[in-house]
């Protein structure tokens, strides 16, 4: 991936604001389920299948 630097120079990051889940657990239901993965995180190919191998 980037050895030696990113391939603009430096990376780019920005601060977001933190942002409670629009429903938190309660007595009624009292966890929160996931399957795991989130956009950013598909496997390569996943979604388009455009990425070079």
């Amino acid at each position: 991936m980037h050895k030696t630097q990113f391939t603009r120079g430096r990376g780019q990051m920005e601060a977001i604001p933190f942002r409670y889940a629009a429903e938190l657990p309660d007595e009624e239901y009292p966890l929160i389920l996931t399957t795991g993965r989130i956009l950013e995180q598909f496997h390569t190919g996943t979604m388009t299948r455009k990425t070079k191998g």
